[in-house]
């Protein structure tokens, strides 16, 4: 569907139309980077209107915008903590089950850089898409059981393998597949795991050399049938070295 509106309307504007302005002016003082928003998903409800989840990094919180009103449908917060990749996997009867990439990073004065406790993927269901009398706030754990949260921290695999990216990073479900795609941005590696025997499928570091330092690697996407005139034999000069 093709909307023929242009909408305009910053961050600021929408935590103000929706009574949360305290959560940025009620600081001791205003942070640098307010809101940093990574990621935008849409979805086109079964009325033919528009709502986006919005991954609001620095407030630690995913949220659901209906665009034409203004209005936030509900906010995830309390289990995520500088997240970053939010995507909508399954959708019934404009009731969505969604995932977010949880980088579980922490910063304090005495660690610039901050550091991960282990990156996560955030699994909630059924969520409505449209406006309610008032804001769901999805932060306590009745909120999170009432709305399926399930939680994977990769915690099968060796410590040295286990994705930890500070920055960047992003989920995807291969439904098909059954399986879960992981892209660990600050360390250039991207692997697949199978989701019912935990089994890692492949992995890929961006790297030249086999004991090279790793590129970042960021939103990296799996897509099923090669573009234009490429296929197989287009790959043949890659290696393999394992």
């Amino acid at each position: 569907k093709k909307f023929d509106k242009k909408y305009s309307i910053t961050l600021l504007d929408i935590y103000q139309e929706n009574g949360l302005l305290s959560k940025i002016f009620g600081m001791q003082s205003m942070p640098i980077d307010t809101f940093h928003l990574n990621d935008v998903e849409p979805f086109i409800r079964s009325d033919g209107k528009l709502i986006v989840l919005l991954s609001i990094r620095n407030q630690s919180t995913v949220m659901a915008l209906d665009i034409e009103s203004k209005k936030i449908i509900w906010i995830v917060d309390n289990v995520i903590t500088r997240q970053h990749d939010v995507d909508i996997i399954s959708s019934k009867n404009d009731m969505i089950d969604i995932t977010i990439f949880d980088n579980n990073a922490w910063k304090t004065k005495k660690m610039s850089d901050g550091i991960s406790k282990g990156n996560r993927v955030i699994f909630l269901e059924n969520l409505p898409t449209y406006p309610q009398e008032d804001t769901i706030f999805i932060s306590t754990k009745k909120q999170h059981e009432k709305y399926g949260l399930k939680v994977i921290n990769f915690d099968w695999l060796e410590s040295n393998l286990k994705p930890r990216t500070i920055s960047g990073g992003l989920s995807e479900v291969l439904l098909p597949n059954n399986s879960l795609m992981i892209e660990e941005t600050n360390y250039g590696r991207i692997f697949e795991i199978d989701l019912e025997t935990k089994e890692t499928l492949w992995q890929f570091i961006n790297k030249t050399q086999k004991d090279a330092t790793p590129f970042y690697t960021k939103w990296s996407r799996r897509i099923s049938k090669l573009p234009g005139d490429l296929n197989k034999n287009s790959f043949k000069e890659c290696k393999l070295d394992l």
